[in-house]
């Protein structure tokens, strides 16, 4: 909005913002994004260092199920879960 000046002329009224205020905003910005894509790195780390623990459990079940297949019901349907979660895990 403009305000009248003497002689009928108008000026345009200009809004100043501070510059620490942008400089701070900008930052925060940045901090934020930052800290996402690091939050996001380290949820992946916990998930596949965890998924690597469950390696050495999933991998002797499915070999011992593979030397001696169960005869239960139970144990077949566990037999066949394993290959599973050994891909699921990424096992070697």
């Amino acid at each position: 909005m403009c305000k009248q000046h003497p002689g009928n002329q108008t000026k345009p009224t200009y809004i100043m913002v501070p510059r620490k205020l942008i400089i701070a905003w900008f930052t925060t910005t940045i901090l934020l994004f930052g800290v996402s894509v690091v939050s996001f790195q380290y949820t992946n780390y916990v998930d596949r260092r965890s998924n690597g623990a469950w390696c050495g459990v999933v991998a002797l079940f499915d070999d011992t199920y593979r030397e001696a297949p169960p005869t239960t019901e139970t144990g077949k349907r566990l037999a066949a879960e394993f290959p599973n979660l050994r891909k699921t895990f990424k096992c070697k």
